[in-house]
């Protein structure tokens, strides 16, 4: 059959190794919740039916079309892995399952998930093995319980009103991706229109240089690479153009005088103290690469004032003689740039 729902759930994070787990899964509902008791979890455990992935076992897509109130449900399916898909990561994606999910890989739990509207992920990477894997998955949900979110989601047999048939299990896409064990865990992208400029927040699992570039139509309109010994690292690709040049007419020129810059903020004789003391406590605990978010100051290449950021970064050490943060990632801030610093360490002694 085909796979319904074939196509990426996270487009703009979409890594070439993954694999589409939707289609044909094994089936049976649950409604005494007694199936981890009947060794349901187990890889060679079998159930009673069939659903099709990622529909809901209420609908028609499903292939079940059980619209009574359910308890508790069951999945299981094999999956083929070859050794180069096991050599590095493997994670194991849910778009959403309703409402508690416990998961299995080969019969060896990898996870729970409380929340039927958010994706979650398992790594499975010590639990799965190059040929034949068995992933189960067992979804409980009391449609009853007024604690539990439910939207409109009808508390009565049948649908009413604006109340629909309920929801329960599997309701997104299943996948799995395959990642070097060094890779970008997660990344956030900052614009900034009168800049001209990306800011990028990236959180990665183990040392790396990060390289980036930003293109337009195809073409490369701005680049940044930063040293990084994993964790969160902060970088800022040049000021570019979308067009890939400068300002060269009579409308830019007209928008680089309206771009609005700000202030630099002058700290009062409190909050600099207050400033100081956070920074002798970065250097106490330098040693152990505290996280720190670092706001500062950036002035502006080509008018007066500038920007505030904030950088996100493992603090290596503070240089007390040339007045400057320096982070693992090679970046430095000076002193009379910062405005503020959140470190969970030194937050402690505040």
């Amino acid at each position: 059959m085909s796979i319904p729902r074939s196509e990426h759930p996270k487009p703009q994070f979409r890594r070439d190794a993954w694999l589409n787990l939707n289609g044909e899964w094994e089936f049976e509902i649950d409604n005494g919740r007694s199936g981890r008791a009947r060794g349901l979890s187990e890889a060679d455990a079998a159930l009673s039916g069939k659903i099709t992935v990622p529909f809901c076992p209420q609908s028609v897509l499903s292939g079940v079309g059980h619209t009574d109130f359910i308890q508790g449900v069951w999945y299981r399916r094999t999956v083929s892995l070859t050794e180069a898909q096991v050599a590095g990561r493997v994670v194991l994606h849910f778009g959403a399952v309703d409402y508690r999910c416990e998961a299995f890989v080969n019969g060896v739990s990898a996870g729970r998930h409380t929340g039927g509207y958010v994706s979650f992920a398992f790594d499975v990477s010590e639990l799965v093995h190059a040929g034949e894997n068995v992933i189960t998955v067992c979804a409980e949900d009391d449609e009853r319980d007024g604690l539990i979110p439910s939207g409109k989601q009808s508390e009565r047999y049948g649908s009413y009103a604006c109340m629909y048939t309920r929801t329960t299990g599997i309701w997104q896409t299943v996948w799995m991706e395959f990642m070097p064990k060094t890779h970008v865990e997660k990344v956030k992208y900052v614009p900034s229109l009168e800049q001209s400029a990306l800011s990028v927040t990236a959180v990665l699992s183990g040392a790396a240089e990060l390289k980036l570039t930003a293109k337009y139509e195809g073409r490369i309109v701005g680049e940044a690479s930063v040293q990084a010994e994993g964790g969160s690292v902060y970088t800022a690709l040049a000021q570019f153009s979308p067009t890939g040049g400068g300002l060269t007419g009579y409308s830019d020129a007209i928008q680089e005088t309206l771009r609005q810059t700000e202030q630099r903020i002058v700290l009062d004789e409190e909050e600099t103290e207050l400033l100081n003391s956070k920074l002798r406590l970065l250097a106490d605990f330098s040693a152990q690469r505290p996280a720190a978010a670092i706001t500062c100051f950036v002035p502006d290449a080509k008018k007066e004032g500038g920007f505030y950021i904030t950088i996100m970064g493992q603090v290596k050490r503070i240089d007390e003689g040339n007045r400057v943060v320096i982070l693992t990632n090679g970046q430095s801030i000076a002193f009379e740039d910062i405005l503020a610093i959140e470190c969970e360490e030194i937050n402690k002694a505040f």
